[in-house]
């Protein structure tokens, strides 16, 4: 996997950014085409954006709170790595979940069709799999995985 796809001035486009925003939009696609066909609400669509920006946000924010001491709080704020997916799952459903009660939505009759969004975090990990598993590590988990202490630059 190539970790820059090009660049745009000083701008890096990663192969992790266009990941992220293509499972983004096919999981929000999906959700959209779900929602037309159970009848329900457009409006629920809005809940379903901003819990992708919420999950950007809280898997930053957990990622920081796990690096703080290391680096200055605000280089690992702005830094253009770094996100846990504990948090992407707190942040998205969170955000999700107080925009559905603020419009007034019908969360039961909504649950059935949120199977849709897994799309938005899987598929920016499903090529980055592939990659690590091929990386010099020793396993250091229970279940055989590990991750490297460094990762190689680009």
């Amino acid at each position: 996997m190539y970790p820059t796809l090009f660049r745009i001035g000083n701008f890096d486009v990663t192969t992790f950014g266009v990941m992220v925003a293509t499972g983004a939009l096919v999981g929000l696609w999906i959700f959209g085409r779900e929602l037309a066909r159970s009848g329900l609400p457009a409006s629920a669509a809005d809940a379903a954006m901003a819990g992708v920006f919420g999950g950007l946000v809280g898997a930053k924010l957990l990622w920081v709170a796990e690096h703080v001491g290391q680096e200055p709080f605000r280089d690992l704020l702005f830094s253009r790595g770094g996100m846990s997916w504990f948090g992407g799952l707190v942040g998205g459903v969170g955000t999700a979940l107080i925009v559905m009660k603020w419009q007034r939505l019908p969360l039961v009759a909504t649950l059935p069709i949120t199977p849709a969004l897994p799309a938005v975090a899987t598929l920016p990990i499903t090529p980055v799999l592939p990659a690590v598993a091929m990386l010099p590590i020793t396993p250091v988990l229970p279940a055989g995985s590990g991750w490297p202490a460094t990762t190689p630059s680009a």
